[in-house]
């Protein structure tokens, strides 16, 4: 099986190689990476068009030599239509994007570039995920491969039409975990913590700034995915993009909660 990987905080983000790290347990993986950060950035394909896609040789050393991995000067859209359409790469099973140093819940979804290349994976017919952890110190990636490896090696095993995720990871070690939850995105997002200002700069010119109120807590409703985050679970939301009727929810997403449950079956056999 087949994996295409990306994200949107750059090629050398500690959140990426966690994902693949995960994912490499389950599929072959192709990592391709955006040369900058491209966080808020969305679904964007700007600069795919003319971008420099080169051999990205500092892959970390545990992930053996059978990770392909790239960096792309281009958004992370872009990296994804890129694995998909120029040929230079065999069809792909699975599409992921992540994992991003960062929740991303609610209303911060239409503006996530870690979501957008997800989103671009399924508008080209596949089944694709997005991954994003919660902030701590310190920091704590192992979860992150422990929780892509389980939700990759599900997808890759379920059958039926292609779906979209989005999944949040509470920041800790995989066994902490409660479990994971099917839940709605919360209608909230990071920019409710934002104050914009418009500072004169000379006239009619004016310089947009921004501060932010970082003591705002994530709201805790427990069937919402920033609760969920929140109570210790991974938070799971089906998504489709904006402009498509939304999709029932599909049954067999309860076999994915079952397959995060700690101390649950091995990855190998889920």
């Amino acid at each position: 099986m087949r994996i295409l990987l990306t994200n949107d905080d750059g090629i050398t983000s500690d959140g990426l190689w966690a994902a693949a790290r995960g994912l490499a347990r389950v599929g072959h993986l192709t990592v391709i990476g955006t040369a900058e950060d491209w966080s808020g950035g969305s679904a964007s394909i700007r600069l795919s068009y003319g971008a420099r896609l080169a051999r990205y040789t500092d892959v970390p050393a545990d992930l053996g030599a059978d990770v392909e991995a790239y960096s792309l000067e281009a958004a992370p859209g872009g990296a994804i239509l890129t694995g998909l359409m120029t040929g230079l790469f065999a069809p792909f099973d699975l599409v992921a994007s992540g994992a991003n140093y960062g929740l991303n819940v609610g209303a911060d979804l239409v503006h996530s570039g870690t979501l957008g290349a997800a989103v671009t994976g399924y508008q080209r017919g596949h089944t694709a995920f997005a991954i994003s952890a919660e902030r701590g110190s310190p920091q704590r990636w192992e979860g992150i491969a422990d929780v892509s490896e389980r939700v990759g090696g599900w997808l890759l095993k379920r059958h039926g039409p292609p779906i979209l995720l989005n999944v949040n990871v509470p920041n800790q070690p995989y066994e902490n975990l409660l479990g994971a939850r099917i839940v709605k995105p919360v209608t909230w997002g990071n920019l409710d913590r934002a104050r914009l200002d418009a500072v004169p700069e000379g006239e009619g010119v004016w310089r947009v700034t921004a501060s932010i109120i970082r003591d705002i807590p994530y709201p805790s409703d427990p069937d919402t995915d920033s609760g969920a985050v929140m109570g210790g679970y991974v938070a799971i939301s089906h998504v489709a993009p904006t402009g498509w009727a939304a999709e029932l929810l599909p049954d067999d997403l309860q076999q994915l909660v079952h397959a995060l449950t700690p101390g649950g079956p091995p990855p190998s056999i889920i």
